[in-house]
């Protein structure tokens, strides 16, 4: 009887650590989509030649028009 307590402790240890790896992957993909939404929506608004990497101070990027000065 305690073995199979046991077993079943471990089974959802294992469960719990596979739904906490799922969830990061799921952020990961939604972050690289947001990015690359964010990306295509420079693209329409200026021209893919004419845009600019830049970071906010907490390392964020955005994408900007290059303005010729």
């Amino acid at each position: 009887m305690k073995k199979r307590l046991v077993l079943k402790k471990k089974i959802q240890n294992l469960l719990f650590i596979g739904a906490m790896i799922g969830g990061l992957v799921l952020c990961v993909y939604g972050l690289n989509a947001l990015d690359k939404h964010e990306y295509n929506r420079a693209i329409e608004k200026c021209d893919a030649s004419n845009i600019v990497e830049r970071y906010t101070n907490q390392g964020d990027i955005y994408y900007q028009c290059k303005v010729e000065k």
